[in-house]
């Protein structure tokens, strides 16, 4: 890309997080009985029932269950781009292990080349523009690999709720690793790329779990309370089946 786009978090933090799980095994099966991997499988599941893509990539995609499960229960091409070596080596292992024929590459998204050699009919990340300080640069540079065409779906966690204030109290590092952006924020991006057919949302209700790995709390001592609370916090939205709005 031609503009100077930072990478808030850093290729650093990756592979130490990824590296940590190099020999330790793929993980099992997503737990779909849990409430925050319903809501991801909904918003999956719906856009692939809607655009009904023979060809998928994700974005960001080191040792993704999630890509691993599309290519198991869908019938599509799947791929995945991450820059993290070991989050890609640890995702081919996945592939053998599920016996999904998938391909893997492994390099920066932010590459001016498109790295797969190719474009796909539906191309999405979870979690991975806002890790960028030009969230625009970032989807931009995503775009490069959806055919014309093609769906682009992007999820973002809503850091300006409750889990923000979360965060800020508890872990106030996560939010030097994000950029924070509204859905209305992230909508007039759209269209400032000129995309058609444009939907910004929000997806699930809210929780305290903080997906920080590596991330130290603020307070040590308190962590055996802030699980209990996330622990109950989790049994009362797994028993939940709202998944869009909030």
């Amino acid at each position: 890309m031609e503009k100077n786009i930072k990478d808030i978090t850093g290729k650093a933090y990756w592979d130490s997080f990824y590296g940590a799980k190099e020999g330790t095994g793929p993980s099992a099966v997503i737990d779909f009985s849990r409430y925050e991997n319903r809501v991801v499988k909904w918003i999956l599941e719906n856009e692939i029932n809607r655009s009904v893509p023979s060809s998928v990539l994700e974005i960001g995609s080191g040792n993704s269950l999630w890509l691993t499960w599309i290519g198991k229960d869908f019938d599509v091409k799947v791929a995945g781009l991450d820059y993290s070596e070991a989050g890609c080596r640890l995702l081919q292992q996945r592939f053998q292990q599920f016996g999904v024929e998938g391909s893997v590459y492994c390099g920066d998204l932010l590459s001016k080349e498109n790295l797969c050699g190719e474009q796909y009919d539906l191309v999405y990340s979870l979690g991975v523009v806002e890790h960028f300080d030009d969230i625009s640069g970032a989807i931009e540079a995503h775009l490069k690999y959806v055919k014309p065409g093609g769906s682009l779906l992007l999820t973002i966690p809503n850091l300006r709720a409750v889990q923000g204030c979360m965060a800020k109290l508890w872990k106030p590092q996560i939010l030097e690793m994000h950029n924070i952006i509204s859905a209305r924020a992230l909508k007039d991006i759209f269209r400032s790329l000129q995309l058609q057919h444009i939907q910004s949302l929000y997806a699930g209700l809210f929780g305290f779990n903080l997906l920080a790995w590596n991330v130290p709390p603020r307070w040590p001592r308190l962590e055996k309370y802030y699980n209990k609370i996330t622990y109950y916090t989790h049994r009362f939205l797994d028993k939940r089946s709202v998944y869009w709005g909030i």
